[in-house]
């Protein structure tokens, strides 16, 4: 009640200044619970802002359970007002000589995804901070070094305003969750911005014709001699362009990991479905391969499949022990989205 209060008397204040100021509440969601302070507040006051604030440090799995709480809370009350992440960071180790891309990387992710996700702003903590911040892990949010000099995240904000205005969003697409991909359109053009899931394991995606920049802004045209050109993708954004119609495919890499019981003794051997599902809107075709391996024969070794949207395809796969060596076999797929 307090608090409605003061938004009420805030709102009062500023409108007798500005009839057009925009009063932005306190951040109503932090992860993705929503307590009963933030229920009394929308119920309650809303109508004493214009715009609720969203604040959400950490990685980019964080923020996506917080903006979901959001919207969920947001229709349950019944209000359409703008959502902002007026206040999202990630401190990082100084000592880390990664710890600033990481920055940047993090901060393109968490910007893509608010912008699909129809967030009206994003703001991130802190531009410029007093400079023992910079020198301790948990509080070294800055955008700005000790000396006033732009670290990687400045650049990366400058990437994002490039390759993200004007855009609409189109589509989520998960890579067979290798990586996450997020489609946007400008006119004819399609932005598709994309990072592995996994920093330790690269997916690869495949176009016809593309102009690519990584978080930093340094472009270039990939020629597709073949009619298509193949290439991995770490987790560090990738911004690609492509025109409407294009090909678009994907590449990744999974493990079987086989028993226990089975891994000692040569001629043992063991079946299982090897099942593989649709997840875009439009059929897709490709192939799956089970690496090869001294230690396993396989039956059979690979396939190609069709799949329509939300369809999945089975198939038994008979693994042979042919001497003792290792249990953890990989599994390469590509798949085709026309």
């Amino acid at each position: 009640a307090d608090y409605v209060a003061l938004l009420k008397a805030v709102r009062e204040t500023a409108r007798s200044v500005d009839p057009e100021a925009k009063i932005v509440s306190g951040a109503h969601v932090y992860s993705g619970e929503i307590s009963a302070f933030v229920e009394e507040v929308l119920r309650t006051g809303r109508e004493h802002f214009d715009i609720g604030g969203l604040h959400c440090h950490g990685p980019i799995e964080t923020l996506k359970p917080a903006i979901g709480a959001a919207l969920k809370a947001w229709k349950a009350a019944g209000i359409e007002k703008p959502i902002w992440v007026d206040e999202a960071g990630l401190p990082v180790d100084p000592a880390d000589p990664q710890g600033e891309m990481t920055k940047a990387d993090t901060v393109a992710k968490k910007v893509v995804y608010s912008r699909f996700m129809g967030m009206g702003n994003y703001t991130w903590f802190i531009f410029r901070h007093i400079p023992k911040s910079t020198t301790v892990a948990y509080d070294n949010f800055a955008a700005l070094d000790a000396e006033g000099r732009v670290r990687p995240v400045v650049v990366a904000y400058n990437t994002l305003v490039r390759w993200l205005r004007q855009t609409k969003p189109v589509q989520e697409v998960d890579f067979q969750s290798q990586a996450d991909g997020y489609l946007f359109s400008r006119g004819l053009e399609k932005i598709l911005v994309v990072w592995s899931k996994n920093p330790e394991r690269s997916a690869f995606v495949s176009v016809t014709s593309v102009r690519r920049s990584n978080v930093l802004g340094a472009e270039e045209e990939v020629p597709a001699p073949n009619g298509k050109i193949t290439f991995p993708v770490s987790s560090s954004p990738v911004f690609l362009s492509i025109r409407d119609g294009d090909f678009v495919g994907f590449q990744g890499e999974d493990f079987i990991v086989l028993p226990d019981q089975i891994v000692h003794e040569a001629g043992k051997e063991v079946s299982c479905d090897l099942g593989v599902k649709g997840i875009f809107n439009d059929p897709v075709r490709g192939t799956w391969e089970i690496g090869r391996d001294e230690s396993w024969s396989f039956e059979p070794s690979q396939k190609e499949m069709t799949l329509a949207p939300g369809g999945q395809e089975n198939t038994r796969v008979t693994a042979r022990a042919t001497c003792v060596k290792t249990r953890r076999i990989s599994i390469m797929f590509s798949l085709s989205k026309y």
